[in-house]
Formats: C-alpha cells, structure tokens, sequence
C-alpha cells in the first residue's frame, strides 16, 4: 500500500498565508466573478479552509487564488 501524507502547516517562512490564520478573509479565485468570504480555520501545504457565519466550511486550494485580503472585525456592541 502506498499512502500520501498532507501536513499541516504550523506557520512557517515558506507559507505567505500563515498571517491570515484565524482572521476574516475576502478570497478571489482565479477566474471567478464573486468572492469567498469567510474565517481562515485551517491552512495546509495546498490548501485553505475558510468557515461562514452559517457553519458551513469552504475549502480552496492555494494554486486557485488569485487575490486575498484581511476583512476588519466589527467591534462588539458594549466593548470599549
């Protein structure tokens, strides 16, 4: 038997992603007209994980995006 193995990434130099783990992020896959919106959950060697304000998970491959960006968290109502 052969298996593969998909490490997941710890942060690392290599990774230009490991900034945008646990934040709000506004991805752009390559060739598409809308974006993915969602909370960076999880970062491998090929992939992202981002999960929506409703549960579900989306994941997205490292090759397949074309623009990132950090979304600004709104501050809770009460909070100083």
């Amino acid at each position: 038997m052969y298996y593969t193995q998909v490490n997941e990434f710890k942060g690392s130099y290599t990774n230009p992603y490991d900034g945008y783990y646990r934040k709000i992020v506004r991805i752009q896959p390559i060739g598409a007209v809308k974006t993915v919106n969602g909370e960076v959950v999880s970062i491998t060697d090929r992939h992202i994980t981002l999960e929506h304000l409703d549960g579900r998970r989306s994941l997205i491959r490292l090759s397949e995006i074309a623009v990132i960006s950090e979304v600004p968290r709104k501050p809770r109502p009460g909070a100083v």
